[in-house]
């Protein structure tokens, strides 16, 4: 049962469908929709020992996922023969990434989330120049008996309330260390170096990022917050009206208004404008001016096409 739960769950994450629904309730493959491939999926999973990334992998390799995705959505409750993958929106965190690109030139040079070495106890470090979170944790997977590790950490933690590294260097080591705590980055920066989840009202939040109190609680679902983020929020400031985001490079770079179109379009769709798209921008909106090519790439970050995985 699980062997096919967790199989379901992962065909669901790739192909935007599941095998069979519920997700998390078993039915025997000769009941699915395609019992040689659920079969196949099943032993495959167990060969990979279980290994969700190398799974996943295979998934990736397809030339089912490869294939351009269906955009026929499937009719709640009503039995469906798998048709290709389903074109889904994006994750909020891929979205997010998606415009932090657009925002920055370099984003692999942005503000990354801070880690640190150190052993932290209420939120204090702890022992510092005596002994790192990598020492702690080669000891620890080290013990393999309940008895020897409960022993282990009463020992450390009496260590720590007797002021294990009380000595005058030690202090200053643990001040500095208290000064570079790790965390999150903040401002612009990848979905995953953000706190998680992130504040009430932001970005990644109005567009479903999970809440991390629930199982699987993030969604993809649209929702009339979405649309003013997008018109006069999140996107609006930090990509369209910011003369600095990295998009604007052709306003700098191209030569004529075509050329800077085009370049907009391959930054965010990656794609040039089809001859009727480019006659269209040329005649009612692009007049050379900084506001129509905001109106431009505001409406490009709209599209199905930027924000759907197709």
């Amino acid at each position: 049962n699980f062997d096919y739960i967790a199989v379901n769950r992962m065909w669901e994450r790739v192909m935007g469908s599941p095998l069979t629904y519920p997700v998390d309730v078993y039915v025997k493959p000769e009941k699915t929709a395609s019992p040689s491939l659920t079969s196949y999926l099943t032993r495959l999973m167990v060969d990979l020992d279980y290994d969700l990334r190398a799974f996943q992998n295979v998934l990736f390799l397809t030339k089912t996922f490869q294939f351009a995705a269906n955009p026929k959505a499937f009719e709640a409750g009503v039995p469906q023969a798998f048709n290709g993958r389903q074109l889904e929106r994006m994750s909020a965190e891929q979205i997010w990434d998606s415009l932090v690109t657009l925002v920055a030139e370099k984003p692999d040079k942005l503000a990354k989330r801070k880690f640190s070495n150190n052993i932290y106890y209420n939120n204090k470090p702890i022992l510092v120049g005596e002994k790192t979170m990598s020492d702690l944790a080669k000891e620890v997977m080290a013990i393999d008996d309940p008895k020897i590790y409960r022993d282990y950490a009463e020992a450390l933690l009496e260590t720590i309330k007797s002021g294990g590294g009380s000595s005058s260097a030690s202090k200053d080591m643990m001040m500095m260390a208290a000064r570079s705590r790790p965390g999150p980055a903040k401002g612009i920066a990848r979905a995953s170096e953000l706190s998680a989840p992130a504040p009430a009202g932001h970005f990644l939040r109005e567009f479903g990022q999970s809440d991390r109190e629930l199982i699987e609680s993030s969604t993809k679902e649209a929702n009339v917050a979405q649309i003013l983020e997008i018109m006069n929020g999140h996107v609006e400031k930090m990509v369209v009206a910011n003369s600095g985001a990295s998009v604007y490079g052709a306003l700098k770079r191209g030569t004529t208004e075509a050329d800077k179109t085009r370049y907009i379009y391959y930054a965010i769709l990656g794609r040039p404008p089809s001859q009727s798209e480019m006659n269209m921008l040329m005649r009612d909106v692009i007049d050379g001016s900084k506001e129509s090519y905001q109106n431009l790439v505001a409406a490009l970050v709209q599209t199905h096409e930027f924000m759907f995985v197709q």
